[in-house]
């Protein structure tokens, strides 16, 4: 829990008044806390999303185990989720309170982030297929907001490489989408989940985001 406060009070962006609610939530019973990875190519133009089946579009992550540090299980689910063993940059990208379904309690969420090229050979789960997406496409997610949030720490790190403060750096610098086919318009409707099913809520030996992270 120590390695998990101090990555919440250094992390770039807080969402969710989530300090707080960590201040809080400490003192008593929590569930597991949670952790993913944002990945984005060298020229901030991109990133990496995984398809859970009733998610949609999220960050490889997932829970934090007994006894794991933060950092540690957002470098395993990444490995396990994308095959990728990026080193992961030393300051978190933001702290967050979430609830992964309506029936679940809220969790902290730490996101980390990792830099790589495009072009490295990926490795997805059965059935939860990594896709790099550019930063200004949309994607279908029961979380909207992760796009806006990813958008905003990468015109943190742009102005942080430039020495610009972040309201220096244009709203679409570092913001692309991704070359499409003909005729192709990126997706705006909101994403239709497939019901879970009891077997399918219960995590699996490596954890995931995108199985269920336990409630209180």
């Amino acid at each position: 829990m120590d390695a998990a406060i101090a990555d919440a009070r250094l992390a770039v962006l807080e969402f969710d008044d989530a300090r707080a609610w960590l201040d809080r939530a400490r003192h008593g019973p929590m569930g597991p806390l949670a952790a993913e990875v944002w990945v984005t190519d060298p020229s901030l133009k991109h990133v990496l999303l995984v398809r859970h089946r009733w998610r949609g579009w999220v960050p490889p992550g997932g829970k934090v185990e007994p006894g794991e540090m933060p950092r540690a299980a957002a470098s395993r689910e990444l490995a396990e989720e994308t095959g990728l063993r990026n080193e992961l940059l030393p300051t978190p990208a933001a702290v967050s309170v979430r609830s992964y379904r309506a029936d679940w309690s809220p969790t902290l969420g730490l996101s980390y982030v990792a830099i790589t090229d495009c072009d490295v050979p990926l490795r997805g789960q059965t059935g939860q297929p990594p896709k790099w997406f550019g930063l200004g496409d949309e994607w279908e997610s029961v979380f909207p907001e992760d796009r806006e949030r990813i958008q905003m720490y990468v015109r943190h790190l742009s102005a942080e490489r430039s020495g610009q403060a972040d309201d220096e750096v244009p709203l679409n610098e570092g913001v692309h989408s991704m070359p499409k086919h003909e005729g192709q318009k990126p997706s705006s409707k909101p994403f239709t989940p497939e019901k879970p099913t009891p077997d399918g809520d219960r995590p699996n030996p490596g954890g995931g985001q995108h199985e269920k992270p336990q409630g209180k």
